[in-house]
């Protein structure tokens, strides 16, 4: 029964089809992906009909797309590392750590505060305004100044 086998695994495929998977899964429009591996435009749309070929194509979509997100996942948190880095980085100017505060504090909501039950959207206010987390931030910056200078050996009461 035609209809019910079980699709073609891509090492089934031509080194050229494998290779217009990929590149088709890139984004390549279709006519430069034919002359890219060298075959006719209508060879390409003709291996698009078999099933063996879409499924090798979506399987490379998939690959391309997860990697994506891994790529754009590792970014993210890269820049969320510096953002810790430079709140706790002494040496900076004191505006420019409440500003790497501010901008950690917004691209970290509370959990509770992202996605609040349907009920308390309308009735919830903000647990603290603008104003008030960065003050919170500060506090929290001054709690670690003061912790790493006690690990230090410096006395704190002498500033």
């Amino acid at each position: 029964m035609k209809g019910h086998a079980r699709p073609q695994e891509s090492s089934t495929l031509a080194p050229q089809q494998r290779k217009a998977a990929a590149l088709l899964a890139s984004g390549m429009k279709k006519s430069a992906v034919a002359q890219a591996i060298g075959v006719n435009a209508a060879t390409l749309w003709r291996w698009e009909r078999e099933e063996a070929f879409r499924t090798t194509c979506g399987r490379e979509l998939h690959d391309a797309l997860g990697a994506t997100r891994s790529l754009v996942v590792d970014g993210r948190l890269r820049a969320l590392r510096l953002l810790v880095d430079a709140v706790d980085n002494t040496s900076l100017e004191h505006r420019d750590r409440i500003a790497a505060a501010r901008a950690l504090l917004n691209a970290c909501p509370p959990p509770e505060a992202a996605t609040p039950p349907a009920e308390l959207k309308r009735e919830q206010e903000p647990i603290f305004s603008p104003e008030e987390a960065l003050f919170v931030a500060h506090q929290i910056l001054e709690i670690r100044r003061r912790e790493h200078q006690r690990q230090l050996g410096i006395d704190d009461e002498n500033e």
